[in-house]
């Protein structure tokens, strides 16, 4: 699990579970909302301006990455299938791979539904005579 997040991605994503407005963090700061905003989308804030902001929110980095680990965690599959080749794939795969069975399978019941309908004509047979 790969945390590589920049500090305004964590802090939007914290700001979002508390249902907490970057208007409010904006005053709270004595910073325009446009300025907070970019903190989300291009700025990194500076280390002065990233701890005024964990301490307006009583909060510290390792907070941040904490929600973001438990976050991936519902995120992630919670199970796979395991094949009887012992290969592991998501059920989101394995659901995908028994549709495409599905599709297969219907195509080839239309063939022999097809074939046993032209091999139940009946074919007028040529009397012989002697």
């Amino acid at each position: 699990m790969s945390l590589n997040y920049h500090f305004g991605e964590l802090l939007l994503k914290y700001l979002q579970s508390k249902g907490i407005q970057h208007k409010w963090l904006a005053e709270k700061l004595g910073v325009s909302n446009q300025a907070v905003a970019q903190y989300f989308e291009v700025r990194t804030p500076r280390k002065a301006t990233a701890e005024k902001i964990l301490s307006t929110l009583g909060i510290t980095i390792e907070d941040l990455i904490d929600l973001e680990k438990q976050t991936k965690k519902v995120e992630e599959p919670q199970s796979n299938y395991q094949t009887q080749n012992n290969v592991s794939i998501s059920m989101e795969q394995f659901q995908y791979f028994m549709e495409a069975v599905k599709e297969r399978d219907a195509l080839k019941q239309k063939e022999i539904e097809q074939l046993q309908k032209q091999n139940s004509r009946e074919v007028p047979v040529p009397k012989v005579q002697d």
